[in-house]
């Protein structure tokens, strides 16, 4: 399917089951036979790759929607099978990216959007019209895959993925934009301050949430993550002290 096209009920019942390759080796094998060189895609992406439930993606639009987050041009980086932006308020028009070719397919399938077989750290605005017309996403959401590894590409500051995935996306926002990501809690609790020092030169904290280790069991995994809301600021806009650049626990 192409970006515009949804699938019918039936068939969005049956997609919105793919659970991506965080499920084990032998789902990726049983692909492989049908799809050569899919191992080594889902190699890259078996180590961060997990859902969110789907009410805490809900309660995170609903957190966006009182705060005036409902219409505009939206990303998401590393949207696995779309679940994020098919739960977005209809007004909002999407770009996503994930490098499973087959959780792209089934997203383009659910959502009907702009749904790109990419890294993260490959992506830019330049690579979406609706994101260049728009000057830039007006909010950002999503589960960013987490990892140690340090991707080598357009990675100056050799940062961990899941950071490197949270300052591309936000240096894409426009001014006034909004990003709400899950990230790994290391994000906030490095004792390295630099990630965060640069990020607060972009963007100003609004919230974050620590949630339960048991939020992501149904997509096996107990990891900890916080839930970071962040906002771009207009020029010259007065910005408040970005006092959880050292924050640790």
């Amino acid at each position: 399917m192409t970006a515009g096209e949804r699938a019918t009920l039936r068939r969005w019942t049956s997609l919105a089951q793919w659970v991506g390759t965080d499920r084990g080796v032998a789902a990726i094998d049983s692909v492989e036979e049908a799809w050569p060189g899919y191992a080594d895609t889902a190699a890259r992406s078996i180590l961060n790759a997990y859902y969110t439930d789907p009410h805490v993606i809900g309660a995170v639009w609903s957190w966006l929607a009182e705060h005036g987050v409902a219409e505009g041009v939206g990303f998401e980086p590393g949207c696995g099978r779309g679940d994020w932006i098919a739960l977005a308020p209809p007004a909002l028009r999407f770009d996503g990216v994930d490098i499973d070719p087959i959780s792209v397919t089934v997203a383009r399938a659910l959502t009907g959007e702009n749904i790109a077989e990419a890294r993260i750290e490959e992506w830019h605005i330049a690579r979406s019209e609706q994101a260049r017309v728009n000057g830039g996403y007006d909010v950002v959401v999503g589960n960013v895959p987490f990892s140690s590894q340090r991707p080598s590409t357009n990675n100056p500051h050799r940062d961990s993925l899941h950071n490197l995935a949270i300052g591309r996306s936000v240096a894409m926002l426009r001014p006034g934009g909004v990003a709400a990501v899950l990230t790994s809690r290391f994000s906030l609790d490095a004792g390295n301050p630099k990630w965060r020092q640069r990020t607060s030169a972009q963007v100003d904290l609004v919230a974050a949430f620590r949630l339960p280790s048991r939020t992501h069991r149904e997509a096996g995994t107990d990891v900890v993550t916080d839930l970071l809301i962040l906002r771009r600021p207009h020029p010259g806009e007065a910005r408040p002290t970005a006092d959880w650049v050292d924050t640790t626990t």
